[in-house]
Protein backbone atom coordinates (compact mmCIF):
# COMPACT_ATOMS: atom_id res chain seq x y z
CA UNK A 1 0.00 0.00 0.00
CA UNK A 2 3.28 2.18 1.14
CA UNK A 3 4.01 2.28 -2.62
CA UNK A 4 0.68 3.22 -4.43
CA UNK A 5 0.82 6.35 -2.03
CA UNK A 6 4.31 7.13 -2.79
CA UNK A 7 3.72 6.79 -6.67
CA UNK A 8 0.47 7.48 -7.02
CA UNK A 9 0.93 9.69 -9.60
CA UNK A 10 3.40 7.90 -12.24
CA UNK A 11 0.85 4.98 -11.81
CA UNK A 12 -2.38 7.39 -13.04
CA UNK A 13 0.29 7.96 -15.54
CA UNK A 14 1.24 4.82 -16.69
CA UNK A 15 -2.56 3.32 -16.26
CA UNK A 16 -3.88 6.41 -18.30
CA UNK A 17 -1.40 5.92 -21.21
CA UNK A 18 -2.78 1.99 -21.77
CA UNK A 19 -5.75 3.11 -21.59
CA UNK A 20 -5.45 5.73 -23.84
CA UNK A 21 -3.65 3.15 -26.32
CA UNK A 22 -6.32 0.62 -25.48
CA UNK A 23 -8.54 3.04 -26.94
CA UNK A 24 -6.74 4.07 -30.07
CA UNK A 25 -6.88 0.57 -30.84
CA UNK A 26 -10.61 -0.21 -30.55
CA UNK A 27 -11.72 3.19 -32.69
CA UNK A 28 -8.66 3.54 -34.56
CA UNK A 29 -8.83 7.23 -36.64
CA UNK A 30 -11.97 7.79 -34.55
CA UNK A 31 -9.85 8.09 -31.83
CA UNK A 32 -8.61 11.61 -33.10
CA UNK A 33 -11.26 13.34 -31.62
CA UNK A 34 -9.46 12.89 -28.33
CA UNK A 35 -6.19 14.84 -29.90
CA UNK A 36 -7.11 18.22 -28.00
CA UNK A 37 -7.08 16.45 -24.53
CA UNK A 38 -3.64 15.38 -25.26
CA UNK A 39 -2.50 18.65 -26.40
CA UNK A 40 -3.60 20.02 -23.69
CA UNK A 41 -1.99 17.65 -21.40
CA UNK A 42 1.47 18.01 -23.09
CA UNK A 43 1.16 22.36 -22.79
CA UNK A 44 0.58 21.59 -18.98
CA UNK A 45 3.71 19.65 -18.66
CA UNK A 46 5.65 22.49 -21.07
CA UNK A 47 4.21 25.03 -18.84
CA UNK A 48 5.09 23.58 -15.48
CA UNK A 49 8.55 21.99 -16.84
CA UNK A 50 10.20 25.26 -16.38
CA UNK A 51 9.72 26.81 -12.87
CA UNK A 52 9.77 22.68 -11.82
CA UNK A 53 13.23 22.72 -13.52
CA UNK A 54 14.40 26.35 -11.88
CA UNK A 55 12.95 25.47 -8.24
CA UNK A 56 14.47 22.33 -7.70
CA UNK A 57 17.79 22.40 -8.78
CA UNK A 58 18.39 25.93 -7.48
CA UNK A 59 16.78 25.18 -4.18
CA UNK A 60 18.16 21.41 -3.61
CA UNK A 61 21.90 23.09 -4.44
CA UNK A 62 21.36 26.02 -2.01
CA UNK A 63 20.36 24.14 1.19
CA UNK A 64 23.31 21.72 0.52
CA UNK A 65 25.67 21.87 3.90
CA UNK A 66 29.24 22.15 1.89
CA UNK A 67 29.92 22.91 -1.31
CA UNK A 68 31.96 19.51 -1.23
CA UNK A 69 29.13 17.55 -1.28
CA UNK A 70 28.05 19.43 -4.45
CA UNK A 71 31.29 18.72 -6.16
CA UNK A 72 30.36 14.95 -5.42
CA UNK A 73 27.42 15.50 -6.52
CA UNK A 74 28.38 17.13 -9.85
CA UNK A 75 31.17 14.38 -10.31
CA UNK A 76 28.86 11.77 -10.23
CA UNK A 77 26.35 13.23 -12.26
CA UNK A 78 29.13 14.10 -15.03
CA UNK A 79 30.03 10.31 -15.24
CA UNK A 80 26.51 8.88 -14.70
CA UNK A 81 25.99 10.86 -18.10
CA UNK A 82 28.91 9.88 -19.71
CA UNK A 83 28.05 6.40 -19.29
CA UNK A 84 24.70 6.91 -20.46
CA UNK A 85 25.95 8.36 -23.58
CA UNK A 86 28.68 5.97 -23.89
CA UNK A 87 25.84 2.92 -23.80
CA UNK A 88 23.40 4.74 -25.98
CA UNK A 89 26.28 5.34 -28.57
CA UNK A 90 27.18 1.25 -28.38
CA UNK A 91 23.18 0.27 -28.82
CA UNK A 92 22.86 2.42 -31.38
CA UNK A 93 25.84 1.49 -33.46
CA UNK A 94 24.82 -2.28 -32.73
CA UNK A 95 21.45 -2.28 -33.52
CA UNK A 96 22.46 -0.63 -36.96
CA UNK A 97 24.93 -3.58 -37.51
CA UNK A 98 22.26 -6.11 -36.79
CA UNK A 99 19.39 -4.54 -38.22
CA UNK A 100 21.00 -2.39 -40.89
CA UNK A 101 17.83 -0.07 -42.11
CA UNK A 102 19.52 0.93 -45.19
CA UNK A 103 19.31 -2.36 -46.66
CA UNK A 104 17.47 -3.01 -49.43
CA UNK A 105 17.82 0.83 -49.95
CA UNK A 106 18.32 2.51 -53.78
CA UNK A 107 20.95 4.78 -53.33
CA UNK A 108 20.38 6.19 -56.85
CA UNK A 109 17.33 7.81 -55.70
CA UNK A 110 19.42 9.79 -52.87
CA UNK A 111 21.88 11.01 -55.49
CA UNK A 112 19.66 12.35 -57.91
CA UNK A 113 17.37 13.94 -55.08
CA UNK A 114 20.36 15.70 -53.43
CA UNK A 115 22.11 16.52 -56.52
CA UNK A 116 18.78 18.27 -58.23
CA UNK A 117 18.59 20.17 -54.20
CA UNK A 118 19.68 23.96 -54.49
CA UNK A 119 23.00 24.37 -52.27
CA UNK A 120 22.46 27.49 -49.69
CA UNK A 121 25.79 28.11 -48.25
CA UNK A 122 25.44 27.78 -44.72
CA UNK A 123 27.77 29.74 -42.16
CA UNK A 124 30.51 27.01 -40.85
CA UNK A 125 29.87 27.20 -36.81
CA UNK A 126 32.90 26.09 -35.01
CA UNK A 127 32.98 23.67 -31.88
CA UNK A 128 32.99 25.69 -29.35
CA UNK A 129 30.27 28.46 -30.82
CA UNK A 130 28.01 25.33 -30.47
CA UNK A 131 28.73 24.28 -26.91
CA UNK A 132 28.56 28.48 -25.85
CA UNK A 133 25.41 28.57 -27.61
CA UNK A 134 23.46 25.53 -26.27
CA UNK A 135 24.55 26.44 -23.08
CA UNK A 136 23.85 30.33 -22.62
CA UNK A 137 21.41 32.64 -23.73
CA UNK A 138 21.79 35.69 -25.22
CA UNK A 139 18.56 37.64 -23.63
CA UNK A 140 17.28 36.62 -20.02
CA UNK A 141 13.36 35.95 -20.78
CA UNK A 142 14.99 32.82 -23.22
CA UNK A 143 15.88 31.35 -20.47
CA UNK A 144 12.43 30.72 -19.88
CA UNK A 145 11.76 28.60 -23.11
CA UNK A 146 11.70 24.58 -23.32
CA UNK A 147 14.40 25.12 -25.97
CA UNK A 148 16.69 26.62 -23.37
CA UNK A 149 16.86 23.87 -20.95
CA UNK A 150 20.65 23.54 -20.43
CA UNK A 151 21.38 27.16 -20.51
CA UNK A 152 18.25 26.96 -17.52
CA UNK A 153 19.95 24.17 -15.67
CA UNK A 154 23.37 26.22 -15.78
CA UNK A 155 21.86 29.47 -14.71
CA UNK A 156 19.80 27.02 -11.73
CA UNK A 157 23.05 25.73 -10.94
CA UNK A 158 24.47 28.77 -10.28
CA UNK A 159 21.94 30.91 -8.64
CA UNK A 160 21.30 27.90 -6.06
CA UNK A 161 25.35 27.72 -5.97
CA UNK A 162 25.06 31.80 -5.34
CA UNK A 163 23.08 31.29 -2.47
CA UNK A 164 24.47 28.38 -0.76
CA UNK A 165 27.46 30.47 -0.65
CA UNK A 166 25.40 33.48 0.86
CA UNK A 167 25.00 31.53 4.00
CA UNK A 168 22.71 33.77 6.50
CA UNK A 169 22.27 36.84 3.90
CA UNK A 170 20.89 34.54 1.69
CA UNK A 171 18.26 32.65 4.02
CA UNK A 172 15.48 34.63 3.22
CA UNK A 173 15.84 33.74 -0.78
CA UNK A 174 17.03 30.28 -0.31
CA UNK A 175 13.48 29.98 1.92
CA UNK A 176 11.96 31.28 -1.09
CA UNK A 177 13.75 28.27 -3.13
CA UNK A 178 12.48 26.02 -0.92
CA UNK A 179 8.81 27.14 -1.18
CA UNK A 180 9.09 27.25 -4.49
CA UNK A 181 10.56 23.35 -4.79
CA UNK A 182 7.55 22.34 -2.51
CA UNK A 183 4.61 24.87 -4.92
Amino acid sequence: MEILKNYKSSIFLIISVIIGGVIGLIMGERASIFAPLGTIFLNLIFTILIPLVFFSISSAIANMDSSKKLGKILGITIVVFACTAIISGVIGVTSFKIFNPAQGLNSSMFTELMNSAQVVPREQVGFLKKIVSSITVGDFSQLLSRSNLLALIIFSMLIGFGTMLAKEEGKAFSNFLSSGAIV
